[in-house]
């Protein structure tokens, strides 16, 4: 299962967003997902990524992973916004 992530960065929340980035990252091995390619805008205010998971399962426990569900504030306070879209 592979999906396209695209996310929108404010210039003064990329700090706290590439905080996020630092710790959610990490936590897709657990979740037998992987992150295949990350593009930055040149920008830097719009990334793209490109996940792969085994299956839905997987990305669902990847979303509600407690590690990740406790950096939710850093994502908040980025003001990063996304659009998540199942590829074929």
């Amino acid at each position: 299962m592979q999906i396209l992530v695209h996310i929108q960065v404010p210039e003064d929340g990329r700090e706290l967003f590439n905080a996020y980035e630092d710790h959610v990252l990490p936590l897709l091995k657990k979740h037998s997902g992987e992150l295949i390619a990350r593009h930055i805008s040149q920008s830097g205010e719009e990334e793209f990524h490109i996940l792969q998971f085994k299956d839905k399962a997987s990305f669902e426990n990847y979303l509600a992973d407690p590690d990740r569900v406790a950096t939710q504030p850093l994502w908040e306070q980025s003001d990063a916004t996304s659009r998540i879209i199942t590829l074929q």
